[in-house]
């Protein structure tokens, strides 16, 4: 399914099913926006405005030695200078002071504590660079101890994939690292854990994001079967293909792209991100420039008189 006909029918079967649904915006300020992330706001951005739901803008700034002030502050101009608004979430960068992941901490020591009891985690010794290089690990069995931080990884399945039925592919089944890093060394929740322990906390339904998260998903939907977060079933994941430079890398931050700020402030960027971002959700080019996010709402509302 194209992106664009999973965002019209998302949104159709929401607005028929009287839901109060939750969409989110969820970077990291570790580097500057690239027009990957941009697509991948819209998607969600479009869906929720389409669906008359709400936006939530979540800045993911655990990993303070990776963020820089000039990241965060593009970011909040990056998203006005595009007119893309949210409904929950910090207004300014004057405002992460309220909205930050580190006035959460107890929220995820909560969750830490509940997976401890539920034989959930092991800690482990082994390094990044061990893992990367194969290197087996024996820790798996190793029992928790009382004191000191510990990097501890997910106990509970030697080998294991979650199925389940995507917005945009349909029904998929994915792989996950059985190993994956619940709690860091520094006594800070990973990704994982705050993710869903975000999700949970402020009642997201809907999740896009890009095909290279599939593990990533099935590993958070393997998480949240577990009693720490079972009334977490009724979040929906979608994946769509991901959006390549002109050497056919994928646009992201691990593969360097956009080092620099985005000109979101200039028209003839905003037509050209909102031109193409409507050809790559379609598969067809429109027949005009689009200009603002008005006229990109209009190009899919055309494509489905029930919105």
């Amino acid at each position: 399914m194209r992106p664009s006909e999973a965002i019209l029918q998302t949104a159709r079967e929401i607005r028929l099913s009287d839901q109060q649904a939750l969409f989110r915006l969820a970077p990291t300020p570790s580097g500057f926006l690239h027009t990957g992330n941009l697509h991948n706001f819209l998607v969600n951005w479009i869906c929720a405005r389409l669906s008359q739901s709400r936006v939530m803008l979540r800045v993911d700034d655990l990993d303070q030695a990776r963020i820089r002030p000039a990241y965060l502050h593009a970011l909040f101009q990056n998203l006005r200078d595009l007119g893309l608004d949210w409904d929950l979430g910090p207004e300014s960068p004057d405002q992460m002071a309220t909205w930050s992941q580190h006035r959460r901490l107890d929220l995820y020591r909560e969750k830490k504590s509940c997976l401890q009891k539920a034989d959930c985690m092991y800690p482990c010794l082994c390094s990044r660079k061990d893992m990367a290089e194969g290197k087996p690990c024996t820790c798996r069995q190793r029992e928790l101890s009382e004191a000191g931080a510990q990097l501890l990884r997910w106990r509970k399945t030697a080998t294991g994939s979650e199925a389940w039925n995507d917005l945009v592919i349909g029904p998929i089944s994915s792989a996950y690292d059985t190993g994956m890093v619940l709690w860091r060394r520094d006594d800070a929740p990973a990704y994982q854990l705050a993710s869903v322990t975000d999700d949970l906390h402020f009642g997201v339904t809907h999740v896009f994001r890009g095909v290279d998260l599939l593990p990533s998903t099935a590993f958070q939907l393997r998480l949240m079967k577990t009693p720490c977060f079972s009334n977490m079933q009724h979040i929906r994941f979608g994946h769509h293909p991901l959006i390549a430079d002109s050497s056919g890398r994928k646009l992201s931050k691990s593969a360097g792209s956009q080092a620099h700020p985005l000109p979101c402030h200039d028209a003839a960027f905003r037509q050209e991100l909102f031109t193409g971002f409507a050809a790559w959700a379609s598969g067809i080019a429109p027949s005009a420039p689009i200009r603002t996010l008005t006229e990109l709402q209009m190009f899919f509302v055309e494509k489905d008189s029930a919105l």
